[in-house]
Order: structure tokens, then sequence, then C-alpha cells
């Protein structure tokens, strides 16, 4: 299936965009090797699970430090999004309203001075059953609601987009379905003991979804990503930051899509030898041009505040709790994840 019309200049504009991110991320990552380094701890793995990003390249965050020859990781991580969001613009109408579990495992491994990996996620969008305790949660903390959010029927599934006329592809619902799969390569540029902490990683993603699940966008996706880190006594910065061409969406109509610039800076304070209290800003620009409805070209933030605890193992088991602050992504997302 050819590219859309307009599709060349997106991948221009990535090319421009891409080297303007990395000047700015390998800025930051000379700032951040003048500390002691230390590459033990990865951020949260943080996704935005607004369902018109649904099956774009969302890198997951890492660390510098790439494994040695032959080494083999893995981790699982599961996450469970309550999204709520409606409007009707020029063209376009919308509501969305569903809770979306979503299992991701990743496979990486040591290929001499590179890491190789690979991301398969599994997802299951429904009408769950928090809205009641959401909507009084906003109530007891002064939480904003969503637009129309208190008035809607409690655990629903509800997915239905129109743009002029034509009807959008829906989640798959009560079903297991496979997104996107991701593979990416990983080189540390900078490394020297305690005072490594730069790489850059090349990332590819394969139209696998099938797009008539609503979880894929059925494009070939690219990005790159520069990542630092640095440790100064009991706290360590991690930051990723790059650009990702997601080249179109297609669901049911194709359209063109823009670059995205993508970061992701956490803090990790280390509490004991084994607990840790995470916070994490992450930040990403929307793919969508002009003519989208502008909750669809609005920059998605995301807060995260969680707790790592590192087994006599050593195999870290996370906890997390990410809260939109642009009400352009689910309300809130609740993340687990273990590293075998």
């Amino acid at each position: 299936m050819g590219a859309p019309k307009g599709y060349t200049a997106p991948m221009r504009e990535f090319q421009r965009a891409a080297a303007r991110q990395s000047w700015v991320a390998a800025l930051f990552g000379a700032v951040l090797l003048s500390f002691p380094l230390s590459s033990l701890a990865a951020p949260f793995q943080v996704k935005n699970h607004s369902p018109v990003f649904f099956g774009l390249l969302y890198p997951s965050a890492s660390i510098p430090r790439a494994l040695t020859e032959g080494d083999i990781s893995a981790r699982a991580d599961f996450s469970y999004s309550s999204i709520f969001f409606q409007d009707v613009n020029p063209g376009w109408s919308y509501i969305f309203d569903m809770e979306l579990p979503q299992l991701t495992f990743g496979f990486r491994r040591g290929f001499g001075s590179f890491e190789g990996g690979v991301e398969l996620p599994l997802f299951y969008a429904g009408g769950g059953f928090l809205d009641q305790a959401i909507l009084d949660n906003h109530r007891m903390f002064g939480f904003v609601d969503y637009n129309g959010q208190r008035e809607a029927p409690r655990n629903r599934y509800l997915y239905s987009l129109v743009h002029n006329g034509k009807e959008w592809s829906p989640a798959l619902p009560y079903a297991v379905a496979l997104g996107d799969v991701t593979v990416w390569l990983k080189r540390e540029l900078l490394a020297d003991g305690e005072r490594g902490g730069l790489a850059a990683e090349l990332l590819l993603q394969a139209p696998s979804a099938i797009t008539g699940a609503g979880l894929g966008n059925g494009a070939w996706e690219y990005g790159f990503m520069l990542i630092a880190q640095r440790r100064f006594g009991e706290t360590e910065l991690t930051f990723n930051g790059g650009a990702v061409n997601p080249g179109f969406i297609d669901r049911g109509e194709k359209i063109a899509l823009n670059p995205m610039y993508v970061c992701d800076g956490a803090v990790e304070q280390f509490l004991t030898d084994r607990l840790s209290a995470v916070a994490q800003l992450s930040y990403v620009t929307s793919p969508y041009g002009e003519g989208a409805p502008a909750l669809f070209r609005r920059a998605w933030m995301g807060i995260t505040f969680g707790a790592r605890y590192v087994t006599p193992g050593g195999q870290p088991i996370d906890i997390s709790f990410t809260e939109d602050l642009t009400q352009t992504a689910p309300d809130f997302t609740i993340g687990f994840g273990f590293q075998f």
C-alpha cells in the first residue's frame, strides 16, 4: 500500500527535526557527563494511551549502558489506563470512553558494542470498572472532569470517530490484540566505568497490528533517541530525547502525520539499598497537523510518581501512577513492571 500524498514532506521534516533534537540531547548529555555516572536504574515505561496515538511508535525510556556480548535481559510491563474524551469539530466528531490494559514484553541482547531488542505489546480494550471511583477522586481532590465525563454512562465501551462522514476503525473490544512490534539497536557513545552515560538508539516499528482492530497505523515507522544518565549522591537522573517519524495513520482513511519530538526525564532517589522513589516527566509533540481537531494537535505531557524495589536476586520491580497534565490522553495510568 503506497504512502499518502504529502508523505515525503514529513520525511524531510523528520530529518531536520532529528538533527535539531540531537544537538539538544547531546548538550544535555555533555552536562550530565560532568558528574559521576551510574547505569543501574531505568525509567518507568510510560506510554501515551490516547486512542489517536494507538499504533504510533512511542520509544520506551531506556538507560545508556548496553548489555555486554551474549548477555540477555527480559522484562514485562503492565499498564491500566482510563480513557475519556469527546468533542465535535468542523468535519470531525469523536467520543472515546474505555479502559485499556496493556501488557508489553521486552527482550534485549548484547552484540559486541551494541544492544539489540524487541518489544511486543498486547492490548485489551473494554468498559472497565473504575468510572465512579475516578469521578469521586476528581471531586475529592478538586481535579477537573473531562468534557461530558460525569454525565456519561458508567463503565461503558465506546470508540467512535467520524471524519468527513467516514468512520474510523474502532479498537477491537473485549479481545486481546497484538500491537505493532518495535525493534531497536543501541550503542554506547561514551562509557568509562562509573563515568559512562551517553548512548544513541535507532528504532523501527513494523505494521504488525491489524489496522481494522484500531491498534495499528499501517505504516513502517522509525526513530532516533539519545540517552544520558548521571548520579550524584543518592540521586540519579536519566534523560531520553529524540524524534520519531510515524509516517501516516490508516484507520479506514490515510492521514499523513508530522514528526514527533519525544522527551522523558526521570529522577530516582535511593532510599535504601533495595528501595527507591521515582518521579518522571514525559512530553511528546502531536503528529497531527492543520485540519485535525485542536485536541489532537495538542502536545501531551504526563507526570509519573512511583517506587522501585530490587529483589535479593537483583530484579527490579516497579509500581507507578501517571497523571495526564494536558487532558489529551488517559485520565490516569497505573503501571507495574518486572525485569527478569
